[in-house]
């Protein structure tokens, strides 16, 4: 069960962040990308699936190339996340819980999700499924980092337009 309480901000000063070795994640358009992304050592990879994806011209993948590859990224500690970076529609509804069940089956690490609509399907459908929010959301502050939190994803990738200051 997800509490309700808001994350809150400290006006403690910030400590410098432990030193982290940064985490390599590799777009994998289709099965070519993935194997090259396996082999280099890739912590991960995002990948869409052949409906609900974005990206209508990569070769994409399919729910049976993911039961084939998921247990190989898993053997090589490679993460996979698919990308459900799309609008949609209420017709879509059946078939995406039919997708995401599957996903939840084969054990993806995440799912980077644009939609708030779909993020609050998959919270009350699958609430065990890892969400990511994507750079599509248009997170732009830490209001809305910490509203992203609220809402249930896991990381929050800010918006493009952001510079580093």
């Amino acid at each position: 069960m997800q509490s309700s309480a808001k994350p809150t901000v400290s006006n403690a000063p910030l400590a410098a962040p432990a030193f982290r070795v940064p985490e390599i994640l590799a777009p994998a358009g289709g099965r070519e990308q993935f194997f090259a992304a396996l082999q280099s050592g890739a912590d991960a990879v995002f990948l869409g699936l052949k409906q609900f994806n974005a990206r209508g011209r990569a070769e994409n993948f399919s729910l049976e190339d993911l039961k084939e590859l998921a247990p190989l990224a898993r053997q090589y500690g490679m993460k996979i996340l698919v990308t459900l970076n799309i609008l949609l529609k209420e017709a879509e509804l059946p078939r995406l819980r039919e997708e995401l069940a599957e996903l939840q089956w084969i054990g993806v690490h995440a799912v980077i999700v644009q939609d708030l609509g779909v993020a609050r399907f998959i919270r009350e459908n699958f609430p065990t499924l890892r969400m990511h929010a994507s750079t599509q959301l248009a997170v732009h502050n830490l209001a809305g980092v910490l509203e992203a939190v609220a809402y249930g994803f896991r990381r929050v990738v800010v918006a493009r337009e952001l510079t580093a200051q």
